[in-house]
């Protein structure tokens, strides 16, 4: 059993908090932003959640269970859907906060026997209005903020994955400098979320590495069957990203609970830096002219010496 659950300092909380789930001006923190699990089947585990009232009043607040998706990248949220931790997760409801107080409250995770294997997820909301009982798992929210949950459950795990597309930012092949902003589309084909990481390797035409980028270094998950773009930011390459000639960029992912796996592209591109092959050109214009110069004075020089052997003679 691996438990992978991070309680965060209160200000990456705030941050993470702040960042994935704004709030209203009666605000409201919790955390940690994410939780992540990986379980088998009948695993317990215990945890605390952390909830904090930064509002002006006093407010008791209730959780609510939402099963949440990923289309094109971006995170959508499934009311109604219904989802396997609601059950599984046991939490204190109806926690009364004074303005300005903190509380952590305890959570049980139980994963049943027969469990499905593969990836589940919820976002737990925490509202100022008690779930709807004839509604289920919704909830009134008034003031909502809400923790991810990405559990994985042992059993026929499928980690597969596919790279979608992998080019340069703009998809051009010609450069004045050593391209160093790609996009990565990694497809998860499996049945569990997959947080892949890697890097990309841009080497000249004789295969030396001229600059190595670093993929997903923020750590983003894919959940199962969906995609996700990976922007692979500038960094500092090469000298200045100076280059001149044919470039291959190499992609390496590694994905799976232990990284095992591997999925790899390539992109070629041209590099021709004016701001070094204009100067050349400069310089050997400037050689040839005055080699050009030189000869013809040579040249004429030769001519009159003869000539003025000529006529002496």
């Amino acid at each position: 059993m691996r438990n992978r659950f991070f309680l965060p300092t209160l200000y990456v909380i705030l941050f993470l908090s702040a960042s994935f789930f704004p709030l209203d001006s009666e605000a409201l923190t919790v955390g940690p932003a994410k939780m992540e699990f990986s379980l088998d089947p009948g695993n317990i585990i215990e945890g605390k959640l952390f909830l904090m009232n930064e509002g002006s009043e006093a407010r008791t607040l209730y959780p609510s269970f939402e099963k949440f998706a990923e289309v094109n990248g971006a995170k959508q949220f499934l009311p109604g859907e219904r989802t396997d931790l609601s059950s599984w997760l046991k939490i204190d409801g109806g926690v009364y906060l004074e303005a300005g107080e903190s509380k952590d409250v305890p959570f049980t995770l139980t994963v049943p026997e027969d469990a499905p294997p593969g990836g589940h997820f919820a976002v737990i909301w925490w509202g100022t209005s008690p779930p709807n009982t004839q509604g289920g798992q919704g909830t009134a929210i008034i003031t909502r903020a809400g923790i991810l949950v990405y559990l994985n459950v042992s059993g026929e795990i499928q980690e597969t994955a596919e790279i979608g597309t992998f080019d340069t930012r703009e998809g051009n092949r010609l450069f004045s400098r050593i391209p160093e902003d790609f996009n990565v589309v990694f497809k998860n084909t499996g049945n569990v979320y997959l947080k892949p990481g890697g890097e990309i390797r841009i080497k000249n035409m004789l295969g030396i590495t001229t600059a190595v980028l670093s993929v997903n270094k923020f750590g983003a998950e894919i959940l199962p069957r969906s995609q996700k773009e990976i922007r692979v930011a500038p960094e500092s390459v090469g000298w200045k990203g100076f280059g001149f000639g044919y470039y291959t960029a190499d992609l390496s992912l590694n994905y799976g609970d232990n990284m095992d796996k591997q999925v790899g592209a390539k992109v070629g591109v041209f590099v021709i830096t004016w701001q070094i092959i204009l100067p050349i050109i400069l310089v050997l214009f400037l050689i040839f002219w005055i080699s050009t110069k030189g000869i013809k004075k040579y040249n004429k020089r030769v001519i009159e010496k003869y000539m003025r052997m000529g006529n002496k003679e």
